[in-house]
C-alpha cells in the first residue's frame, strides 16, 4: 500500500489517509522527488545543462510551519523541504494587465536563535515568535533541502547531521554561520548551491569530503569562502561547477590536464583568473577536449554538452575598467558548443558578445548533427542579434579602441533619441 501511495506527491497522500490502514500507509511512504529540467537559454546568454529540484513542502509562513508539524508526524516521508521567509498577511493594492498586484507583509516570526548569533539581529527580532528549526531532522528520508532567505540567526549543527541529503542549497540567509567543514557529514551530498551567504567560511579544499559524491556545485558572493578550484580537479563526479562569483576562490587554468583532471566535466564557471588575453589560445586548447568529450560522452544537454566561461584577472596588465553606467569591455571568455560544433568568444558580463571563433568546421547536411546544429544555431543567432557593439571583433578592443567604441554608441544612441524627439514634435504638429 505504500508502494502505492509513493507515486503520489504529499497532497493526495494526505488525502488518501481515510483510514486507520491508509494512515499506517502514509507512515512508511517515501514521498518521491519531483525534478524539472531547467533551459540552458535565458535570453541572450547560454546556461548550464543542470537540473533543480521543486521542494514539496514550501515553509513560507507561520501556518506551512504548523502544517509541517503535522507532516512530520503523518508523512514523515517527505523527501523536499525549503525553509523560505515568513510571510504575514497578503494586501491588494492594485490591479495591472497580468492581474491583481499583492503585497506580503513580514510576519514577526522566526527560527530559534542558534549558537553565536548576531547581536543586532537578535535585537532586532526581539519579541518575535520562534519556531524550532530542529524539526526536519525527524524526516529520515529527506534528500533536499532548501534554506533561501531563512530567518536563522547563528549556527545550527542540526541542520548539518542530515547525513542522507543529496541536495543542499542555502541562499540570501546571512545570519546562518557555517564553515565548509561542516559539509563533511554529507556523504552522499550530490548537489551544493551556495549564493549571497555573509557568514559562510572556509577553504574551498574542505569539500574533498565529498569527493565520491558531488556532481554540482555553485558559490556565488559568499566572500568568506577562498581556495584553489584545481583542488576539486580529482573529483570523480563532479559535472558542473559554478565558481564565477567567487572572487576569492583561484587556481591555475594553465595546468588543467583532460588525463587527469574533472573526468566527467560538463561546464565550468570561473573568477578572475585569466593573467594575460595572449593566455587565450593555450586556454582554448585545453578545454576544446573537454568539449568534444562531453559531446560524444552522451550525457547531459545535447544541445549544449559543454559550456566554459572565465575572466581576465583585474591584476592583469591587460585589463582595465569600463565607463559606469555603459557598455563594458569584453573581458570574459567563454567555451560554447552548438551540436556537435565547438568555438568560444569574448563577452562581457551584460551579454554583449564579439564574434564566436569556431574550432570545428559546420557539419554537412548529410551528416547526424546537422539538424541539431541548425536548429541550435538559429536560435543562438536570435538570441544574440541585438548584440551589435562588438560585432566583428574576434580578440577584445584595446582600451583606446574601447573608448572609441563607447563614444560612437554615444553618439549613435544620442541621434536615436534626436530623431525620436523629432518625430514626436512631428506628430504633435500634424494634429493641430
Amino acid at each position: 500500500m505504500a508502494a502505492i501511495l509513493g507515486f503520489l506527491d504529499w497532497k493526495d497522500i494526505m488525502k488518501a489517509r481515510v483510514c486507520r490502514s491508509w494512515r499506517e500507509a502514509a507512515l512508511h511512504t517515501i514521498v518521491p522527488p519531483t525534478k524539472v529540467g531547467k533551459s540552458f537559454w535565458d535570453g541572450s546568454e547560454f546556461h548550464p545543462p543542470v537540473h533543480e529540484f521543486i521542494p514539496e513542502f514550501d515553509v513560507c509562513s507561520e501556518d506551512a510551519f504548523k502544517g509541517l508539524e503535522v507532516l512530520v508526524n503523518a508523512l514523515p516521508g517527505l523527501q523536499q523541504i525549503r525553509l523560505g521567509p515568513f510571510h504575514g498577511k497578503v494586501t491588494r493594492y492594485g490591479v495591472s494587465s497580468h492581474g491583481y498586484l499583492d503585497r506580503r507583509e513580514a510576519a514577526e516570526a522566526k527560527y530559534d536563535d542558534g549558537e553565536d548569533p548576531n547581536m543586532e539581529d537578535l535585537e532586532n527580532t526581539r519579541g518575535f515568535v520562534s519556531y524550532d528549526v530542529g524539526i526536519i531532522v525527524r524526516f529520515r528520508y529527506l534528500s533536499n533541502l532548501v534554506i533561501d532567505e531563512a530567518p536563522l540567526n547563528g549556527r545550527y549543527p542540526v541542520l548539518f547531521s542530515l547525513t542522507q541529503l543529496r541536495e543542499l542549497s542555502i541562499c540570501n540567509t546571512p545570519n546562518l554561520k557555517f564553515t565548509l567543514g561542516m559539509l563533511s557529514n554529507f556523504r552522499v551530498l550530490e548537489s551544493f548551491i551556495c549564493q549571497n551567504n555573509d557568514s559562510v567560511i572556509g577553504d574551498i579544499k574542505s569539500l574533498t569530503t565529498l569527493k565520491s559524491s558531488l556532481r554540482e556545485l555553485v558559490i556565488e558572493d559568499c566572500d568568506g569562502i577562498h581556495g584553489d578550484f584545481m583542488q576539486l580537479a580529482g573529483f570523480p563526479e563532479l559535472r558542473n561547477v559554478d565558481l564565477e562569483d567567487a572572487k576569492n576562490v583561484t587556481g591555475d587554468i594553465l595546468s588543467l590536464d583532460i588525463k587527469r583532471n574533472f573526468p566527467k566535466l560538463q561546464t565550468l564557471f570561473l573568477p578572475g583568473i585569466i593573467k594575460k588575453i595572449d593566455d587565450c589560445s593555450t586556454i582554448v586548447g585545453i578545454l576544446y577536449p573537454y568539449a568534444k568529450r562531453a559531446q560524444y560522452s552522451g550525457e547531459g544537454n545535447p544541445e549544449c554538452p559543454f559550456m566554459s566561461r572565465m575572466t581576465l584577472s583585474h591584476e592583469s596588465s591587460d585589463y582595465y575598467h569600463g565607463i559606469v553606467g555603459g557598455v563594458q569591455p569584453p573581458l570574459s571568455l567563454e567555451i560554447i558548443t552548438v551540436g556537435p560544433r565547438a568555438g568560444w568568444r569574448w563577452m562581457t558580463r551584460t551579454n554583449d558578445f564579439c564574434d564566436v571563433n569556431w574550432l570545428d568546421l559546420k557539419p554537412s547536411a548529410n551528416t547526424d548533427g546537422h539538424k541539431l546544429y541548425r536548429d541550435v544555431l538559429e536560435y543562438f543567432e536570435e538570441s544574440t542579434q541585438f548584440s551589435c557593439v562588438y560585432k566583428g571583433l574576434t580578440v577584445p578592443p584595446t582600451e583606446e579602441e574601447y573608448h572609441r567604441i563607447r563614444n560612437a554608441q554615444d553618439a549613435w544612441m544620442e541621434n536615436m533619441q534626436r530623431e525620436a524627439r523629432a518625430r514626436i514634435v512631428n506628430l504633435s504638429n500634424f494634429g493641430h
